[in-house]
């Protein structure tokens, strides 16, 4: 009774026992869930009245440091999914990934606000390639314009294919080589979009993560420098 056991957290690797075929519990969950995000209205939002403030504790949207350390951390994560054990229980990779950023970073955005700029590698390595001299030379011309009607579609399909994964696919997914690799090809679209398009377009329409994390900092208490007052919700009425 006493000896040591192994415990998975967030059912990675879980058996299920369910009353209904698995497929359809699962497409059932998901499609509910997904579903929930697409509830949403679409209208024109006025700023508030009265002053905003983007907090006394301002820090600029890109601190070097900051940015690298969050590159370091994303290719220890990759190395580590790709290199280490196999075991999901046994790689840091699938629990930083899919409990700390997957979960634990929107809730602390929703919380204490969008924190996240300064060290998201994503939005990092977006901006190192916005550049006009390196955009000149790859594409040969200025950064593409956002076309109206692709709004925030990328993002929008880049997050139902993750909460797939979480949700569908989860023994496929939460495998470390298989979240490495998918960061990888993340990373080239990130830093693709970044070149094509320019960083600041980019990570405001088509960065799953910015946009995610964006979203949920409207809910919480400090603006970091957006727009809006602080205090909860005080970013909710400011148009995007």
């Amino acid at each position: 009774m006493l000896s040591p056991t192994l415990i998975l957290a967030h059912a990675f690797g879980a058996r299920y026992d369910l009353p209904v075929p698995l497929y359809l519990f699962v497409l059932g969950g998901a499609a509910v869930v997904f579903a929930s995000f697409l509830l949403v209205v679409r209208r024109e939002v006025a700023p508030a009245d009265g002053p905003t403030t983007g907090d006394g504790g301002y820090v600029a949207p890109h601190r070097p440091l900051l940015g690298g350390l969050g590159l370091l951390l994303l290719a220890f994560l990759i190395y580590s999914g790709i290199h280490g054990s196999q075991e999901i229980a046994e790689n840091i990779l699938p629990t930083m990934f899919w409990l700390i950023v997957w979960i634990g970073v929107p809730i602390s955005c929703g919380v204490l606000g969008d924190w996240t700029p300064w060290v998201n590698p994503f939005a990092t390595l977006a901006r190192l390639v916005d550049r006009d001299d390196l955009r000149q030379r790859l594409i040969g011309g200025p950064a593409l314009s956002w076309p109206r009607w692709l709004g925030f579609w990328p993002a929008t399909l880049i997050f139902f294919l993750v909460a797939s994964g979480e949700l569908i696919y989860n023994g496929w997914a939460t495998r470390p080589i298989v979240t490495a690799v998918s960061l990888v090809v993340y990373a080239l679209i990130s830093a693709l979009g970044g070149l094509l398009f320019g960083a600041e377009v980019w990570l405001e329409r088509g960065e799953m993560f910015s946009v995610l994390w964006a979203t949920w900092g409207r809910l919480g208490y400090w603006r970091f420098g957006r727009p809006g007052r602080r205090r909860f919700l005080g970013g909710v009425d400011q148009p995007r």
